[in-house]
C-alpha cells in the first residue's frame, strides 16, 4: 500500500481475518503492510507478524487445544443464568418509599442553598 489509508486499511482486515481464525491469510496480510512507508503501519504489522511467529513458538501456545473445551462450560453457563434467581433485586414498597423521600429532600436542599445564599447576599446589600 502506497498510502496510508490503504495500509490502515489492508492491517485492519488482517486483524478481522486473524481474530476469525484465518491465521495463516491474517499473516499474508500483515505481509503486505510491513513494506509501507509510513512507520505505524509497518511497525505494527511487524508486530503482529512477530507475535504470530516467533512470539507464539517461545510461548508455547501452538500447544494448547482449546476446540475440546470450548463448548463444556455452555450447559453451566445456560443454567446458571435461567435458574439462579437469587440475584434478582426484589424491592421493598417501604424501602422504596423511604428512599423517595430522601431524594426528594436531597434534592430540595440542592435548589433551595444556593437561592437561600443567593437571598442572603442580596440582603446584605441594604
Amino acid at each position: 500500500p502506497k498510502l496510508e489509508i490503504g495500509g490502515d486499511m489492508i492491517f485492519n482486515y488482517a486483524v478481522c481475518l486473524d481474530s476469525c481464525g484465518r491465521r495463516e491469510e491474517a499473516l499474508e496480510m500483515y505481509k503486505r503492510c510491513v513494506g509501507c512507508p509510513h512507520g505505524k503501519v509497518s511497525k505494527m504489522a511487524d508486530r503482529m507478524i512477530w507475535g504470530m511467529t516467533t512470539a507464539s513458538k517461545k510461548m508455547k501456545a501452538d500447544q494448547f487445544d482449546y476446540d475440546g473445551i470450548k463448548d463444556k462450560y455452555d450447559p453451566f453457563l445456560i443454567k446458571m443464568t435461567t435458574e439462579r434467581q437469587d440475584w434478582k433485586i426484589e424491592s421493598d414498597p417501604e424501602e422504596e418509599e423511604a428512599l423517595k423521600k430522601v431524594t426528594a429532600a436531597s434534592v430540595a436542599f440542592v435548589v433551595a442553598l444556593p437561592l437561600a445564599m443567593g437571598a442572603l447576599i442580596y440582603a446584605s446589600r441594604f
